[in-house]
């Protein structure tokens, strides 16, 4: 198991003994991240609560249920999660962007309210397809260094430890230990455009 995760994480991680508020959607990028903090519990004496959030967004029929297997996961890893549903329903406009603003404004008051520093699963993929989107978009170069691993939301500190670990190698690695996780259907809807980005960085790449 160490090993596994030596491999991985080359460099110090990000994540100091602060108590933590983990944004868990269920997918496998959180999932590892959880393991990856019971990792650091087990190995590296981390003393911090621990406090899985659950967003139900309530946009698809199958949301309830998908929080609920994601809870069961969390709890065999030995965390106790929390799933919260948005109250407000989406009327008009992005879709992502709106859930997403809602999303950050629930893990924040929970991070607030227990000092916690808030602890997200982006991974490689997920800057370089960030830092595709806003050269479409002629971001500028600040815009261009994609996503941050330590940055602010007010005074709480948000953490991205994953960045430098591509998305196969958390596939990979959840494979071989059996770790189960849930599969969002809309990462494959193409009406988004990060899933249209993705669709074209991978063909970029198979044509490289």
């Amino acid at each position: 198991m160490i090993n596994d995760f030596k491999s991985l994480f080359n460099q110090n991680s990000t994540i100091t003994n602060n108590n933590l508020v983990v944004g868990l959607s269920g997918g496998p990028d959180s999932i590892f991240l959880l393991f990856y903090i019971k990792y650091l519990k087990e190995h590296f004496g981390f003393l911090g609560s621990v406090y899985p959030i659950i967003v139900d967004h309530g946009l698809r029929i199958e949301s309830n249920k998908e929080a609920l297997k994601t809870k069961k996961i969390a709890a065999k890893l030995g965390f106790v999660s929390q799933i919260i549903k948005i109250k407000d329903k989406y009327t008009s406009g992005n879709l992502q962007n709106w859930a997403r603003i809602r999303r950050r404004d629930i893990l924040y008051n929970v991070a607030q309210k227990n000092s916690a520093d808030i602890v997200l699963g982006h991974q490689y993929d997920d800057k370089i397809e960030t830092i595709y989107m806003r050269l479409m978009k002629s971001s500028g170069f600040d815009g261009l260094i994609g996503i941050k691993e330590v940055t602010k939301w007010k005074e709480i500190k948000v953490l991205r430890p994953l960045l430098k670990i591509k998305k196969k190698e958390i596939l990979n690695f959840l494979t071989r230990k059996k770790i189960p996780y849930v599969t969002d259907k809309s990462n494959f809807d193409y009406k988004f455009e990060r899933v249209k980005s993705r669709k074209v960085l991978k063909l970029l790449k198979e044509n490289e």
